[in-house]
């Protein structure tokens, strides 16, 4: 009798620290603390932009991407409570279209188009409790892979920039959530067609953005 006494003791401690454990702060467990490691994945939609006449091979005049799902991971590094370096890789299958006005407007698919980016980022997060919002920059490379009847157009990479800004929500101290909104800019080249206008030109530039949500585990630390 003594035995199981003592048992549900111990059964009646073990509880309460559990309930203790999860009423204190999570700022005071140090969520996301330096030398964590974040790993994560989302998924949302691509907000497509426009190629510019003399920016490509494939088309002579100027052509828009299609909005479409894209997803991708992340993988980030926490290096002081306020600065963490992001890794990240998004891919969308989308379309070249092009619009046509009128009454009964339409638009027209002139080819398919992946768009698979990675890039490095630093970011700064302003921490409030639970929720971590965050801007940051980086550089990376996009890869856009046209696929036209004309068999001889190859994929190209080129350089860009991306500007983020989000916010992440802690669930408990190690996962959580993430909504994400990514502006990129896609370096093409000097214009076709003497459509350039010289470094200002921006009809260079591919410029897109991206809107999306997904989970994280941040894992280690001290």
């Amino acid at each position: 009798m003594a035995f199981s006494d003592a048992a549900d003791a111990t059964a009646r401690a073990r509880a309460g620290w559990a309930l203790a454990l999860l009423l204190v702060p999570l700022p005071l467990l140090a969520q996301a603390p330096p030398g964590s490691v974040e790993v994560g994945y989302g998924v949302g939609r691509l907000i497509g932009g426009t190629l510019a006449k003399g920016s490509n091979e494939a088309f002579d005049r100027k052509v828009d991407v299609d909005g479409d799902p894209t997803g991708g991971f992340w993988l980030a590094a926490q290096l002081t409570p306020e600065w963490e370096v992001e890794l990240a890789y998004r891919r969308t299958t989308t379309h070249v279209i092009e619009y046509r006005g009128g009454v009964f407007a339409s638009q027209q698919e002139l080819a398919a188009l992946v768009v698979a980016s990675f890039e490095a980022l630093a970011v700064r997060s302003f921490r409030s409790g639970r929720f971590i919002p965050y801007v940051g920059a980086g550089v990376g490379f996009v890869n856009l892979d046209i696929d036209t009847p004309d068999r001889s157009f190859r994929d190209s990479n080129r350089g860009a920039v991306a500007l983020t800004a989000g916010t992440r929500f802690f669930l408990t101290r190690w996962a959580g959530i993430r909504f994400d909104l990514r502006g990129r800019a896609t370096y093409l080249g000097r214009r076709r067609l003497g459509e350039d206008h010289g470094w200002t030109d921006t009809g260079r530039w591919f410029a897109d953005a991206e809107l999306t949500g997904g989970v994280f585990v941040s894992l280690g630390g001290h």
